[in-house]
Order: C-alpha cells, then structure tokens, then sequence
C-alpha cells in the first residue's frame, strides 16, 4: 500500500492511495475520520458486484487512507483503538505484569470466565436470549494506557515502532523478571526520554480499565451491555474481546489476552492491507469485526483467526 495526501480543502484531505493489486484509489478524508467520496476505476461501483478480492481492495484502501491522514497530519480519523502502536503497548503491558497486578486489573474476566464451569458467582448476568447455538457472544473490557504526563499518542511513530519491535520481542522469549528495567533501557535507546516516560512499572502505565462488558451479535445484528466507563474524555487505547472459554489459571488468562491482542495489532495492519510486523504475524482470534470479514469472504481473506491456519504474511 502506498499513499500520499494530494490536497488539503476547508474540511479534510484528498489522498491517493495505490492497493496491493496496484488499483488507483482517489479518496477524500474528512478531519473527523468520514470519507466523503472514493474514485477508482478498477472495481466495480456497486460493492454487491465486487469480486471478493476487490471487496478485500477497496475496504483495505478506504482503511489506509484513514491511518494515513491521522499519521501524517494527526487529525482524529481513526479511533484510539486503531493506532497499532497503542495495541502494541497494550500487549506490552499486559505481558510485563505480575500476577497480583493482572489479578486486580484482569480478575474479573477470569471470574466471568470460571462462572461457566464451576459454582463462582458471576461479575455480571448473562441474558438467556444468549444461550443458543444461534448467537455469538463475547466479553469486552476497556484498557486506557498513558506513560508518565504523556499519552500514547504523543509519543513518536518511529521511536514508538523501534521500542515496541525489540520490547515485544523481550518479552516473548519468556524472561520478564527484570522487564520494567529492561524496558526502560531500551525506551532510553530509541530516544524516548524520561520526560515522556516518568515511570515504566507495568501497572502504572494503565491508567484505568472499564468493568466487564458483554457484546452479542445475532445474524448481521450488534448488541451489548456495558457496564463502569471510567470518566476519561477519550476513547480506549484497546478493548480486549474475549471467546468464553474455561483457562486452566490467571496465568493461562493472562498468557490468551497476549496473544489476543498481538492477533489485534495484526487485524489492524492487515486491514490497511499492510504485512504485520515479525512479532505480530500469529494466528488466533484478534478483533471479532475482522474475524467476521475473514469469514464472510473466505474467497478473499486468509483465516487468520484460526490458530492453526498457514498464513502468507506477504500476501494480505
């Protein structure tokens, strides 16, 4: 994917994009993120005539456009939760804590969890409407993330994406016991000081979760119940979606919202039609939303949330 922003007008951008299948996309951005108008002439007008590998083009194109004009020029046009680099971190931190720290920021997903098969009390009440084969269901929670006086999105892109590479890399050979030191090593190497990073204690760095939420979609149709946003005028820097499943222990849990969300960062950049980085070409459930296009146009889509699928990473 390559883009460039030809123009700036008194309500957004126009950017062109070239695809992965080297199709011409003239798109206009609004500065809230809306597109207002998307040329190209490579694929039919009416998206129920698409071949599936242009329904994949065109939805990767509309995608990276996005991203981009919030990259170059820093206007809010995508959610906080799209920003790889947040989710990156988000998996970084969840990583990095001890159990006491995951048990206190985590516990109740892994209570609602357990509810389903043993005596514990549930954190929240699951309507029965849910319980049939015919619905889908999952748990959500909200993760606000910022380091020191700094929020994520402040810090830079490149020293960000060097930092995250190596850091995630750190932690996947298995060895945290000293992470919070070697974390603050290697923020200091690539740049980003102590003045944007007060503290890299994982548990500080969240800055506040939401309570547990549960989300449910039956046929093209999205419901949820959401409970305890924490008063922050922003959105979350990612929602972690989780499958009912029975995990063996808090570890176990902890060792599943990792590699959810290594599979989000990965759901982020294969949107944008964009190889994920090393660290993030896994393979498992990461963002329901992409799950279901993975499904929907098995024609045109790898099935990247199948754990033991075989991937082409160079071919999103």
């Amino acid at each position: 994917m390559e883009g460039e922003i030809e123009k700036e007008t008194d309500k957004g951008y126009g950017v062109t994009i070239y695809d992965n299948n080297d199709a011409k996309h003239k798109i206009g951005v609004l500065y809230n993120g809306e597109i207002n108008g998307h040329l190209q002439e490579r694929y039919s007008d009416n998206p129920s005539e698409r071949s599936p590998a242009g329904v994949r083009n065109v939805t990767q194109a509309r995608h990276f456009a996005k991203y981009y004009v919030a990259k170059e020029r820093g206007y809010p046009t995508i959610r906080e939760s799209e920003y790889p680099h947040r989710v990156a971190l988000a998996t970084l931190v969840i990583a990095a804590l001890d159990t006491e720290s995951f048990e206190r920021q985590f516990g109740d997903i892994y209570q609602q969890l357990k509810h389903h098969y043993d005596d514990r009390d549930p954190v929240i009440e699951i309507p029965d409407k849910l319980y049939t084969e015919d619905v889908f269901y999952q748990y959500a929670k909200d993760l606000y993330l910022g380091l020191g006086n700094a929020e994520v999105g402040e810090l830079p892109d490149e020293s960000m994406e060097a930092y995250l590479t190596e850091a995630e890399q750190r932690i996947s050979d298995g060895d945290t016991a000293d992470i919070t030191r070697e974390l603050t090593e290697l923020a200091s190497e690539h740049g980003i000081t102590s003045g944007q990073i007060q503290t890299v204690a994982p548990s500080q760095w969240i800055v506040a979760t939401s309570g547990l939420h549960v989300q449910w979609q039956i046929g093209d149709d999205l419901y949820g119940e959401h409970n305890d946003e924490p008063d922050i005028d922003r959105g979350p820097d990612v929602q972690l979606e989780v499958i009912p499943h029975d995990p063996d222990s808090l570890t176990d849990l902890q060792q599943y919202l990792v590699r959810h969300l290594r599979c989000q960062v990965r759901d982020i950049h294969v949107q944008m039609g964009v190889t994920p980085p090393e660290p993030f070409q896994v393979t498992g459930p990461g963002l329901n939303r992409l799950t279901d296009w993975y499904q929907r146009y098995e024609d045109a889509w790898q099935p990247y949330y199948q754990l033991e699928a075989t991937i082409d990473w160079e071919s999103v």
